[in-house]
């Protein structure tokens, strides 16, 4: 009787061990994923090697070509006070730069931004500073933030203060990190930026 219940057991362990559905998670960072699956570069989920998808841009982005500050995609404001801006981008492979520029206006005190920059842990890693157009001087860069991303995302904040009728650039840039031995050096990310007061 002792035999039986001992076997019993085993078979209610057995069961117990965790089936991995494809899709159902997402890419760790460099594109990790369980051994019998891939990661997929067009959601970067996991899934079985004969579906995965390429990586690519979507065709609707309207920022480019961002590669510079003086080609930065401009954030207008012609009051002291803006609405949260939210600009979807994507770093292409072999992408190094990509800005938005701001200017504020002269009749304004100085001002504060808070932006963030959300992106996949699976492809490379990611990093934000806010720059002075006119000296090239970087104000401020990003650190980690207060409050967590979503799941399988990195989320990362940077605040600085910025003068009245000065131009500033958001630069958005690869650190070297999480490229997969060069196989994944591209990302898409979200950019969320809102000037306030002074911090």
């Amino acid at each position: 009787m002792r035999k039986l219940i001992f076997i019993i057991v085993l078979g209610s362990l057995a069961a117990c061990t965790p089936d991995i559905v494809p899709g159902s998670y997402f890419c760790g960072p460099n594109a990790a994923c369980p051994e019998d699956q891939k990661c997929n570069f067009a959601d970067n989920t996991c899934v079985l090697p004969g579906v995965v998808a390429a990586f690519a841009c979507e065709a609707d982005i309207n920022s480019e070509p961002d590669d510079s500050i003086d080609q930065g995609y401009a954030i207008t404001s012609t009051d002291c006070s803006t609405l949260p801006v939210v600009i979807d981008n994507c770093m292409s492979p072999n992408d190094d730069s990509d800005w938005v520029r701001l200017t504020i206006p002269a009749q304004c005190s100085t001002m504060g931004i808070d932006a963030r920059i959300t992106f996949p842990v699976a492809f490379e890693e990611l990093q934000l500073e806010v720059v002075d157009a006119a000296t090239s001087a970087t104000l401020a860069t990003e650190s980690a933030c207060p409050v967590q991303g979503e799941s399988g995302d990195d989320l990362r904040c940077v605040k600085a203060n910025l003068a009245p009728g000065k131009t500033y650039g958001l630069h958005v840039s690869p650190t070297g990190d999480g490229v997969c031995d060069g196989e994944c050096r591209f990302n898409r990310y979200t950019l969320r930026l809102q000037l306030g007061p002074p911090g």
